[in-house]
């Protein structure tokens, strides 16, 4: 659990509250049919989040329903904070006593089924056709291990763009729309940026090699992996160079902030108005909203930029999964069920961080979006989320640990210390000997 649990992080520290459920799309007749049912001996089944006091207490009040339409079933949370979740989610597996279900994030959810301690879902969704053909396209393919279903999609992470309205006309500097280029983009940076108050015309813009995959995939087809998962090759190119000499020379330039910059003040400043476009996450649009000091902000959000080539975008989520020891597999998918579907429809509204990658459980939160005037940001989130190529976030394999280890020193290419052209063909060789030796 790395960068989705990082993510839950910052939505709790921002909002103060973090709490994802639903209730709506019909859970209770689809229980009756999974094991759930209203009749039969009487089982305890836990769930087990890490998200923020105010969110769990609103996943477990959300469970009322679930209970209701299915009384031999009690429901427990099993809340662990953030902090501990990981540690304490690994004592209860090495110990025999797993939850039945339990928010998981892609790449770790790919870990333990690996390690053949969750409970295989494939015939389940096999058999529940209709529920499965309602998630986003291509989310539930990231929690796959071997061809088989080992967990829910939950809620989905995609990465667009916040803007100041008042400081891009002040700088005369046309609005970016949901099909902007990455020359709109680089542009919009360097006519931003003001080098008397050293102040960056576009901020928190990863240089990683997956970051730097959106803007290859979408004008030359090309990306740093070959699938989102399972990787079986990564590869750079002229192209791939290209694009990361382009962000040095915004780096140069002082239109974009480097690597080394300290975002601690980031989202403090773009609610006080003083950063004109930063790249970030969708659920900082519930921040800004809730906001007081960022009442009278005149914002927008757009997607990534697209490119002549068919749209990419990366895609990441948080997932829910099931033990495999649970005393009770088809309640446990039918609980598991409930959560990404009814559950998030609940809770979202309240909390309108992001988008649940089962879709009939947006409607109620796209329109609090709306409500607030950001219909751009739900938009946007479907942009992305609909992208025809899904692009990985960072690697999601169990062997993602050693290749991070080989691109430690990535950023060199971005501070003048390593030339692209020298540093990526032996990093893509030793990333490649890593994939081959996992096979």
């Amino acid at each position: 659990m790395k960068l989705h649990k990082v993510i839950a992080l910052l939505c709790v520290l921002a909002m103060c509250a973090g709490t994802l459920a639903g209730c709506g799309s019909g859970s209770s007749s689809q229980a009756n049919s999974a094991g759930g049912g209203s009749s039969g001996s009487k089982i305890t089944l836990t769930f087990m989040t890490w998200e923020a006091t105010d969110m769990a207490t609103a996943m477990t009040k959300a469970m009322d329903a679930f209970m209701t339409a299915n009384p031999n079933i009690t429901v427990k949370n099993m809340a662990a904070p953030l902090t501990d979740y990981d540690t304490k989610l690994q004592s209860m597996i090495s110990a025999g006593q797993a939850p039945d279900c339990f928010q998981d994030g892609n790449n770790s959810i790919i870990l333990h089924a690996s390690q053949g301690i969750l409970l295989d879902l494939t015939s389940y969704l096999g058999n529940d056709s209709s529920f499965a053909g309602q998630f986003f396209p291509g989310s539930l393919d990231f929690l796959k291990y071997n061809g088989k279903q080992y967990g829910l999609a939950g809620l989905i992470n995609v990465y667009g763009y916040f803007f100041n309205k008042d400081l891009f006309n002040k700088a005369g500097v046309a609005l970016p729309t949901a099909d902007w280029t990455a020359d709109d983009l680089f542009n919009a940076a360097e006519k931003l940026k003001d080098t008397s108050s050293k102040t960056y015309g576009l901020y928190n813009q990863s240089v990683d090699p997956f970051a730097i995959s959106v803007f290859t995939a979408n004008d030359y087809g090309t990306a740093f992996t070959d699938n989102p998962y399972p990787v079986t090759k990564v590869s750079t190119d002229a192209n791939y160079v290209a694009a990361i000499n382009k962000l040095n020379q915004l780096i140069s330039d002082g239109a974009m902030s480097p690597p080394t910059y300290d975002g601690s003040n980031l989202l403090a400043s773009f609610d006080a108005g003083t950063i004109p476009l930063m790249r970030y996450g969708q659920w900082e649009a519930s921040t800004i909203i809730n906001d007081p000091k960022a009442a009278n902000l005149n914002w927008g959000f757009v997607p990534n930029p697209k490119g002549s080539s068919p749209y990419a975008s990366v895609f990441d989520m948080t997932g829910w999964a099931c033990s495999g020891t649970s005393k009770n597999p088809d309640a446990a998918y039918t609980l598991c069920k409930y959560i990404v579907s009814d559950m998030y429809k609940a809770v979202l509204p309240q909390f309108p961080v992001a988008a649940a990658s089962y879709q009939p459980a947006n409607s109620d939160f796209y329109k609090v979006l709306e409500q607030k005037g950001h219909k751009d940001v739900e938009d946007g989130i479907n942009t992305m989320c609909a992208a025809q190529v899904k692009l990985p976030v960072r690697f999601i394999q169990p062997w993602e640990a050693d290749a991070e280890k080989a691109y430690a020193n990535w950023n060199d290419m971005f501070s003048g210390k390593q030339d692209p052209n020298s540093y990526l063909p032996p990093l893509v060789d030793q990333i490649n000997g890593i994939i081959a030796k996992a096979k």
